[in-house]
Protein backbone atom coordinates (compact mmCIF):
# COMPACT_ATOMS: atom_id res chain seq x y z
CA UNK A 1 0.00 0.00 0.00
CA UNK A 2 3.03 2.04 -0.10
CA UNK A 3 2.50 4.56 -2.92
CA UNK A 4 5.12 5.77 -5.02
CA UNK A 5 6.02 9.10 -6.23
CA UNK A 6 5.49 10.71 -9.26
CA UNK A 7 9.14 10.96 -10.15
CA UNK A 8 9.31 7.44 -9.45
CA UNK A 9 6.62 6.48 -11.47
CA UNK A 10 7.53 8.10 -14.13
CA UNK A 11 10.84 6.51 -14.45
CA UNK A 12 9.20 3.03 -13.88
CA UNK A 13 6.37 3.23 -16.81
CA UNK A 14 7.31 -0.71 -16.97
CA UNK A 15 5.26 -1.72 -14.13
CA UNK A 16 2.26 0.95 -15.04
CA UNK A 17 0.21 -2.31 -13.69
CA UNK A 18 1.31 -2.14 -10.44
CA UNK A 19 -1.53 0.43 -9.62
CA UNK A 20 -3.88 -1.91 -10.83
CA UNK A 21 -2.45 -4.99 -8.52
CA UNK A 22 -2.68 -2.77 -6.04
CA UNK A 23 -6.16 -1.86 -6.27
CA UNK A 24 -7.14 -5.51 -6.88
CA UNK A 25 -5.38 -5.97 -3.39
CA UNK A 26 -6.81 -3.03 -1.50
CA UNK A 27 -10.67 -4.25 -2.77
CA UNK A 28 -9.55 -7.82 -1.17
CA UNK A 29 -8.37 -6.52 2.03
CA UNK A 30 -11.83 -4.22 2.26
CA UNK A 31 -13.52 -7.77 1.30
CA UNK A 32 -11.91 -9.50 4.01
CA UNK A 33 -12.42 -7.31 6.93
CA UNK A 34 -15.81 -6.60 5.71
CA UNK A 35 -16.56 -10.14 6.28
CA UNK A 36 -14.78 -10.58 9.56
CA UNK A 37 -16.76 -7.60 10.91
CA UNK A 38 -19.83 -8.63 10.15
CA UNK A 39 -19.00 -12.24 11.05
CA UNK A 40 -18.39 -10.99 14.55
CA UNK A 41 -21.03 -9.16 15.00
CA UNK A 42 -23.72 -11.82 13.93
CA UNK A 43 -24.96 -9.88 11.04
CA UNK A 44 -23.61 -12.04 7.97
CA UNK A 45 -24.26 -16.11 9.84
CA UNK A 46 -21.48 -18.42 9.20
CA UNK A 47 -21.96 -20.46 5.55
CA UNK A 48 -19.84 -22.18 3.58
CA UNK A 49 -19.42 -19.50 0.81
CA UNK A 50 -18.25 -16.70 3.06
CA UNK A 51 -16.33 -18.44 5.43
CA UNK A 52 -14.92 -20.06 2.22
CA UNK A 53 -14.09 -16.54 -0.11
CA UNK A 54 -12.56 -15.22 3.24
CA UNK A 55 -10.38 -17.82 3.04
CA UNK A 56 -9.85 -17.81 -0.47
CA UNK A 57 -8.38 -13.89 -0.05
CA UNK A 58 -6.53 -14.45 3.03
CA UNK A 59 -4.64 -17.09 1.38
CA UNK A 60 -2.39 -14.63 -0.66
CA UNK A 61 -3.74 -10.89 -0.48
CA UNK A 62 -1.11 -9.88 1.95
CA UNK A 63 1.90 -12.41 0.24
CA UNK A 64 0.79 -9.76 -3.05
CA UNK A 65 1.07 -6.20 -0.92
CA UNK A 66 4.52 -7.70 0.15
CA UNK A 67 5.54 -8.88 -3.50
CA UNK A 68 4.58 -5.19 -4.96
CA UNK A 69 6.03 -3.04 -2.04
CA UNK A 70 9.13 -4.52 -3.01
CA UNK A 71 9.35 -3.83 -6.53
CA UNK A 72 10.59 -0.90 -6.72
CA UNK A 73 13.11 -0.87 -3.36
CA UNK A 74 16.09 -1.44 -5.32
CA UNK A 75 16.14 2.16 -6.24
CA UNK A 76 16.27 3.05 -2.67
CA UNK A 77 19.61 1.22 -2.75
CA UNK A 78 21.03 4.57 -4.32
CA UNK A 79 20.03 6.95 -1.46
CA UNK A 80 21.64 7.70 1.75
CA UNK A 81 20.10 5.13 4.01
CA UNK A 82 19.70 8.38 6.07
CA UNK A 83 17.45 9.83 3.77
CA UNK A 84 15.30 6.69 2.68
CA UNK A 85 14.79 6.11 6.78
CA UNK A 86 13.23 9.23 6.69
CA UNK A 87 11.13 8.87 3.80
CA UNK A 88 9.71 5.62 5.40
CA UNK A 89 9.08 6.98 8.30
CA UNK A 90 6.80 10.15 6.68
CA UNK A 91 5.23 7.47 4.53
CA UNK A 92 4.34 4.81 6.56
CA UNK A 93 4.81 5.60 10.39
CA UNK A 94 3.45 8.76 10.37
CA UNK A 95 -0.18 7.17 8.83
CA UNK A 96 0.61 4.59 11.58
CA UNK A 97 0.57 6.58 14.19
CA UNK A 98 -2.08 9.42 13.27
CA UNK A 99 -4.52 6.69 12.53
CA UNK A 100 -3.54 3.78 14.99
CA UNK A 101 -4.89 6.69 17.30
CA UNK A 102 -7.93 7.87 15.34
CA UNK A 103 -8.83 4.31 14.93
CA UNK A 104 -8.23 3.37 19.27
CA UNK A 105 -10.48 7.12 20.15
CA UNK A 106 -13.32 5.73 17.41
CA UNK A 107 -13.36 2.29 19.43
CA UNK A 108 -13.62 3.94 22.97
CA UNK A 109 -16.15 6.69 21.95
CA UNK A 110 -18.28 4.26 20.52
CA UNK A 111 -17.77 1.26 23.19
CA UNK A 112 -19.94 -1.23 23.12
CA UNK A 113 -21.08 -0.94 19.61
CA UNK A 114 -17.87 -2.73 17.85
CA UNK A 115 -16.87 -5.64 17.44
CA UNK A 116 -13.37 -4.67 19.14
CA UNK A 117 -12.81 -2.36 23.00
CA UNK A 118 -10.16 -0.11 23.65
CA UNK A 119 -8.75 2.27 26.23
CA UNK A 120 -6.66 5.12 26.97
CA UNK A 121 -4.18 2.49 27.70
CA UNK A 122 -3.81 1.18 24.06
CA UNK A 123 -2.50 4.76 22.75
CA UNK A 124 0.95 4.19 24.12
CA UNK A 125 1.30 0.23 23.50
CA UNK A 126 1.03 1.26 19.12
CA UNK A 127 4.46 1.62 19.83
CA UNK A 128 4.85 -1.90 19.82
CA UNK A 129 1.99 -3.79 19.82
CA UNK A 130 0.26 -2.77 16.49
CA UNK A 131 -3.35 -1.92 16.30
CA UNK A 132 -5.69 -4.48 14.41
CA UNK A 133 -5.09 -4.25 10.89
CA UNK A 134 -1.93 -1.77 11.29
CA UNK A 135 0.49 -4.21 12.05
CA UNK A 136 0.96 -4.40 7.88
CA UNK A 137 2.61 -0.49 7.86
CA UNK A 138 4.62 -1.50 11.33
CA UNK A 139 6.14 -4.88 9.81
CA UNK A 140 6.35 -2.90 6.27
CA UNK A 141 8.18 -0.02 7.85
CA UNK A 142 10.87 -2.51 9.47
CA UNK A 143 10.96 -5.07 6.56
CA UNK A 144 11.66 -2.34 4.02
CA UNK A 145 14.56 -0.71 6.61
CA UNK A 146 16.23 -3.86 7.16
CA UNK A 147 16.55 -5.02 3.73
CA UNK A 148 18.04 -2.08 2.46
CA UNK A 149 20.57 -1.95 5.44
CA UNK A 150 21.47 -5.27 4.39
CA UNK A 151 21.59 -4.38 1.13
CA UNK A 152 23.92 -1.75 1.52
CA UNK A 153 25.99 -3.16 3.48
CA UNK A 154 27.40 -4.98 0.72
CA UNK A 155 24.82 -8.59 0.97
CA UNK A 156 23.56 -9.69 -1.97
CA UNK A 157 20.26 -10.40 -3.13
CA UNK A 158 20.54 -13.98 -3.27
CA UNK A 159 21.59 -14.07 0.39
CA UNK A 160 18.46 -11.76 0.91
CA UNK A 161 16.44 -14.54 -0.54
CA UNK A 162 17.87 -17.60 1.20
CA UNK A 163 17.94 -15.44 4.72
CA UNK A 164 14.03 -14.74 4.05
CA UNK A 165 13.40 -18.36 3.32
CA UNK A 166 14.67 -19.72 6.24
CA UNK A 167 12.99 -17.01 8.05
CA UNK A 168 9.23 -18.15 6.53
CA UNK A 169 9.93 -22.00 7.20
CA UNK A 170 10.85 -21.19 10.90
CA UNK A 171 7.29 -19.51 10.90
CA UNK A 172 5.58 -21.65 8.39
CA UNK A 173 6.61 -24.42 10.53
CA UNK A 174 4.98 -23.31 13.69
CA UNK A 175 8.15 -23.14 15.77
CA UNK A 176 8.08 -19.81 16.30
CA UNK A 177 7.03 -19.10 20.30
CA UNK A 178 3.46 -18.97 20.75
CA UNK A 179 4.04 -15.87 23.40
CA UNK A 180 6.66 -14.31 20.71
CA UNK A 181 6.18 -10.87 19.58
CA UNK A 182 3.57 -10.71 16.21
CA UNK A 183 5.85 -7.75 14.62
CA UNK A 184 8.80 -10.10 14.46
CA UNK A 185 6.84 -13.40 13.67
CA UNK A 186 5.40 -11.59 10.90
CA UNK A 187 8.03 -9.57 9.88
CA UNK A 188 10.06 -13.61 9.52
CA UNK A 189 7.17 -14.63 7.56
CA UNK A 190 6.67 -11.69 4.90
CA UNK A 191 10.22 -10.86 4.33
CA UNK A 192 10.19 -13.56 1.64
CA UNK A 193 7.62 -12.01 -0.27
CA UNK A 194 9.30 -8.64 -0.35
CA UNK A 195 12.57 -9.77 -1.38
CA UNK A 196 11.04 -11.82 -4.53
CA UNK A 197 9.45 -8.13 -5.24
CA UNK A 198 12.72 -6.41 -5.05
CA UNK A 199 13.55 -9.87 -7.48
CA UNK A 200 11.06 -9.51 -9.68
CA UNK A 201 11.42 -5.70 -9.91
CA UNK A 202 15.45 -5.73 -10.46
CA UNK A 203 15.47 -9.33 -12.48
CA UNK A 204 12.96 -10.20 -14.00
CA UNK A 205 11.19 -7.51 -16.32
CA UNK A 206 7.47 -7.12 -15.91
CA UNK A 207 5.44 -9.62 -17.34
CA UNK A 208 4.42 -13.11 -17.83
CA UNK A 209 5.50 -15.18 -20.80
CA UNK A 210 2.41 -14.18 -22.92
CA UNK A 211 0.88 -10.52 -23.24
CA UNK A 212 -2.35 -12.20 -24.81
CA UNK A 213 -2.85 -14.69 -22.05
CA UNK A 214 -3.23 -12.49 -18.93
CA UNK A 215 -6.71 -13.13 -18.11
CA UNK A 216 -6.32 -16.49 -18.81
CA UNK A 217 -3.50 -17.13 -16.20
CA UNK A 218 -5.29 -14.95 -13.60
CA UNK A 219 -8.76 -17.91 -13.96
CA UNK A 220 -5.89 -20.48 -13.46
CA UNK A 221 -4.45 -18.84 -10.88
CA UNK A 222 -7.60 -18.01 -8.82
CA UNK A 223 -8.63 -21.19 -9.62
CA UNK A 224 -6.24 -23.27 -7.98
CA UNK A 225 -6.31 -21.12 -4.95
CA UNK A 226 -9.75 -22.25 -4.77
CA UNK A 227 -9.73 -25.93 -4.93
CA UNK A 228 -6.74 -25.56 -2.40
CA UNK A 229 -9.06 -23.68 0.02
CA UNK A 230 -11.68 -26.02 -0.73
CA UNK A 231 -9.44 -28.80 0.46
CA UNK A 232 -8.47 -27.22 3.30
CA UNK A 233 -4.52 -27.53 2.27
CA UNK A 234 -3.72 -23.82 2.39
CA UNK A 235 -2.49 -24.11 5.72
CA UNK A 236 -0.17 -27.04 5.30
CA UNK A 237 3.52 -26.16 5.10
CA UNK A 238 4.31 -27.27 2.05
CA UNK A 239 1.29 -25.80 0.33
CA UNK A 240 1.18 -22.51 2.08
CA UNK A 241 3.82 -20.87 0.41
CA UNK A 242 3.00 -21.82 -3.17
CA UNK A 243 -0.66 -21.29 -3.26
CA UNK A 244 0.44 -17.38 -1.80
CA UNK A 245 2.69 -17.26 -4.74
CA UNK A 246 -0.09 -18.69 -7.39
CA UNK A 247 -2.70 -16.14 -5.99
CA UNK A 248 -0.01 -12.90 -6.03
CA UNK A 249 1.21 -14.17 -9.51
CA UNK A 250 -2.79 -14.14 -11.09
CA UNK A 251 -3.28 -11.02 -9.44
CA UNK A 252 -0.54 -9.31 -11.28
CA UNK A 253 -1.81 -11.10 -14.37
CA UNK A 254 -5.01 -9.79 -13.93
CA UNK A 255 -3.87 -6.43 -13.37
CA UNK A 256 -1.62 -6.79 -16.44
CA UNK A 257 -4.36 -7.88 -18.53
CA UNK A 258 -6.65 -4.57 -17.22
CA UNK A 259 -3.23 -2.20 -17.83
CA UNK A 260 -2.93 -3.74 -21.44
CA UNK A 261 -6.94 -2.68 -22.00
CA UNK A 262 -6.75 0.38 -20.42
CA UNK A 263 -9.89 -0.73 -18.48
CA UNK A 264 -11.98 -0.45 -15.05
CA UNK A 265 -9.84 2.65 -14.42
CA UNK A 266 -11.11 2.47 -10.83
CA UNK A 267 -9.73 -0.45 -9.92
CA UNK A 268 -6.09 1.57 -10.61
CA UNK A 269 -7.48 4.82 -8.59
CA UNK A 270 -8.22 2.30 -5.58
CA UNK A 271 -4.45 1.43 -6.33
CA UNK A 272 -3.08 5.06 -6.70
CA UNK A 273 -5.18 6.02 -3.32
CA UNK A 274 -4.37 2.62 -1.18
CA UNK A 275 -2.65 3.70 1.76
CA UNK A 276 -5.48 6.48 2.42
CA UNK A 277 -8.55 3.32 1.82
CA UNK A 278 -5.94 1.02 4.13
CA UNK A 279 -5.92 3.45 6.95
CA UNK A 280 -9.68 4.50 7.16
CA UNK A 281 -11.49 1.67 6.09
CA UNK A 282 -12.19 -0.11 9.13
CA UNK A 283 -13.56 3.12 10.75
CA UNK A 284 -15.50 3.45 7.40
CA UNK A 285 -16.95 0.02 7.24
CA UNK A 286 -17.53 0.10 10.98
CA UNK A 287 -19.49 3.59 10.73
CA UNK A 288 -21.69 2.02 8.02
CA UNK A 289 -22.40 -1.41 9.79
CA UNK A 290 -23.28 0.51 13.17
CA UNK A 291 -25.74 2.87 11.06
CA UNK A 292 -27.48 -0.06 9.56
CA UNK A 293 -27.84 -2.35 12.73
CA UNK A 294 -28.36 -0.11 15.32
CA UNK A 295 -29.55 3.45 13.81
CA UNK A 296 -32.03 1.73 10.74
CA UNK A 297 -32.36 -1.57 12.54
CA UNK A 298 -31.80 -3.07 9.28
CA UNK A 299 -29.94 -6.56 9.71
CA UNK A 300 -29.86 -7.76 5.80
CA UNK A 301 -26.06 -8.96 5.08
CA UNK A 302 -25.88 -9.11 1.56
CA UNK A 303 -26.64 -5.26 2.39
CA UNK A 304 -24.79 -4.67 4.65
CA UNK A 305 -21.63 -6.74 3.03
CA UNK A 306 -22.49 -4.63 -0.11
CA UNK A 307 -21.95 -1.42 1.24
CA UNK A 308 -19.39 -2.29 3.49
CA UNK A 309 -17.07 -2.64 1.06
CA UNK A 310 -18.29 0.45 -1.08
CA UNK A 311 -18.40 3.17 2.13
CA UNK A 312 -14.90 1.48 2.90
CA UNK A 313 -13.50 2.02 -0.65
CA UNK A 314 -14.99 5.34 -0.98
CA UNK A 315 -15.33 6.83 2.19
CA UNK A 316 -11.59 7.37 2.57
CA UNK A 317 -11.10 8.75 -0.37
CA UNK A 318 -13.70 11.19 0.08
CA UNK A 319 -11.77 12.11 3.64
CA UNK A 320 -8.41 12.68 1.44
CA UNK A 321 -9.89 14.86 -1.05
CA UNK A 322 -11.81 17.07 1.77
CA UNK A 323 -8.85 17.64 3.34
CA UNK A 324 -6.78 18.14 0.15
CA UNK A 325 -9.35 20.65 -0.82
CA UNK A 326 -9.18 23.08 2.70
CA UNK A 327 -5.27 22.47 2.24
CA UNK A 328 -4.49 19.84 4.21
CA UNK A 329 -2.59 17.31 1.86
CA UNK A 330 -1.37 15.62 5.49
CA UNK A 331 -3.93 13.43 7.10
CA UNK A 332 -2.70 10.01 5.55
CA UNK A 333 1.12 10.94 5.12
CA UNK A 334 3.70 13.67 5.21
CA UNK A 335 5.05 12.75 2.03
CA UNK A 336 3.86 13.75 -1.33
CA UNK A 337 3.06 10.48 -3.33
CA UNK A 338 0.27 11.78 -5.76
CA UNK A 339 -1.63 14.57 -6.81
Amino acid sequence: MANLTQTEKNQTSRFDWADYAKGIGIFLVVLGHSLQGLGKSHILPSAAWSDGLERWLYAFHMPLFFFLSGLFIDRALKKPFRKLAIDRLLLLGYPYLLWSVIQILMQIAMAGQTNSAASWWDIPKIAYEPVQQFWFLYVLLIVSLLYVLVRKLGVSWLVCLGVSAGLYCFVALGWFPDQGWSVLERSCLYSLFFTLGSGWGARLGNGLPSGRHHFLWAFLGYGIVAFVVWQHWEKLFPVRFGVSMVGTFASIALAQGLDRLKTLDVIRRWGILSLEIFAAHTIASAMIRVLLSTGLHLQLPWLHLVLSVAIGLYLPIGIDRLSRSVGFPYLFSLKPRHN
